[in-house]
């Protein structure tokens, strides 16, 4: 689970409230996008490395995933 926060602020410049949730909306997100990458990027590195310590057949197996990847 994660989650994800934009925010936009007025710099005293006359912008709508409508428009300053839109930018705070479009922040969030690109981070929601990064962020779900990395997490999986990251449960794939894990099994990866799982893969290889639990046994040496599987490393030829890990090696054919990362291509993949």
């Amino acid at each position: 689970m994660s989650i994800s926060i934009g925010y936009a602020v007025s710099n005293g410049k006359k912008v709508s409230a409508t428009d300053l949730f839109k930018e705070a909306d479009n922040k969030m997100y690109q981070e929601k996008l990064y962020s779900n990458h990395s997490t999986r990027s990251e449960v794939i590195r894990t099994l990866m490395k799982s893969l290889e310590m639990r046994d040496f057949i599987a490393e030829g197996h890990v090696d054919r995933l990362q291509v993949l990847i």
